[in-house]
């Protein structure tokens, strides 16, 4: 999803599934080039929370 969202964006850019675990781990301590497409690719397949129902509060 990473690769696909740089894509979009006109970025070439691969990343594989062991430098996203390694940045989730705390492993890689700076922040990495691919975040940014991370983070579009979670807000592109964001799903709202439902709302409470009435009585909730």
């Amino acid at each position: 999803m990473v690769s696909k969202e740089a894509e979009k964006r006109g970025a070439i850019f691969t990343t594989t599934q062991q430098s996203i675990s390694r940045f989730e781990n705390g492993i890689v301590k700076r922040e990495p080039s691919w975040l940014q497409f991370a983070l579009f690719a979670f807000d592109a397949n964001a799903v709202p929370a439902p709302a409470p129902p009435p009585d909730f509060f």
